[in-house]
């Protein structure tokens, strides 16, 4: 294998694409960068490279992968950069004699550094490029995790799946209610006032990723189902002022939080006191 390995990126031109080429470059690797607007083919590029990435949307991972994956050797390697990883994993297996690797930058292309941001790697076939990989993420400062792919998946449905069906229909409720959200703002405190902040985060974001992240897992729909259960719980409890069942429900999740508790009040004092700045 070669000392520095050349990189492949198709849609590097936008998104997390572009961020990691950059990052790469940084870092003293080629790479080279296959788009819609490039000069240079998705077949050149990952004929040409070492490691390919894809790096498109998520409904379109798998029309590329079985485009490209005939074309590389098993001296190569083949790894996708989508939010989910049982799809584009058994594609690329099915599709490549390449080394697989799955790989999830979790977070968006606005980050300044990759230092302490997660990486999530799941092995798919070969060790030589996926230990390769793993080191070179690893001088950015990432944090690299490594899961299975349904591993990753599951754990996903709640950290992308919940927490933007939440926020989606957080909004919508206020929309069905008929309240100015200008009007709600003057009334509110720093905790809401953050907690629509995130919210406003999520909806300002292309709908057609978060409809793909939220209809292509396969293990959101158990996760949902579990939200609008502990839903209907408490909402019980609150329409027949059932005041012990309320505390209950309260304590055991404060419970399950543990110590984490004082941890994030501390650490949201501080976030509080920023945004009080801006």
């Amino acid at each position: 294998m070669k000392n520095k390995p050349v990189f492949g990126i198709i849609g590097g031109n936008g998104g997390i694409g572009k961020t990691f080429s950059a990052e790469l470059r940084k870092l003293g690797y080629k790479t080279l960068i296959a788009s819609r607007s490039s000069k240079l083919s998705p077949e050149a590029c990952a004929q040409q490279s070492d490691i390919t990435v894809i790096s498109v949307p998520i409904r379109a991972t798998v029309q590329v992968i079985r485009k490209l994956g005939p074309l590389l050797g098993k001296n190569q390697a083949l790894m996708d950069f989508t939010s989910l990883k049982e799809m584009p994993v058994k594609e690329m297996l099915a599709c490549t004699r390449a080394e697989v690797i799955g790989c999830h930058p979790v977070f968006g292309p606005s980050v300044s550094t990759l230092c302490n941001q997660v990486i999530v790697l799941t092995p798919g076939r070969g060790t030589a490029w996926f230990s390769r990989v793993k080191k070179i993420f690893l001088k950015t400062g990432a944090v690299i995790k490594v899961a299975k792919p349904a591993e990753h998946d599951r754990i996903m449905a709640v950290v992308q799946g919940l927490m933007h069906f939440t926020s989606i229909t957080l909004i919508n409720t206020l929309k069905t209610l008929n309240f100015s959200h200008e009007e709600i703002d003057s009334f509110s405190s720093p905790v809401y006032r953050i907690r629509m902040d995130f919210a406003c985060r999520i909806l300002n974001q292309n709908p057609e990723l978060y409809a793909d992240i939220e209809m292509l897992n396969n293990s959101i729909s158990s996760v949902l189902s579990a939200y609008l259960a502990e839903n209907k719980k408490l909402f019980s409890a609150v329409k027949h002022r059932d005041r012990e069942a309320f505390i209950r429900a309260f304590k055991r999740a404060s419970d399950y939080l543990g110590s984490k508790k004082k941890s994030a009040e501390l650490k949201t004092d501080k976030l509080i006191d920023f945004s009080s700045l801006l």
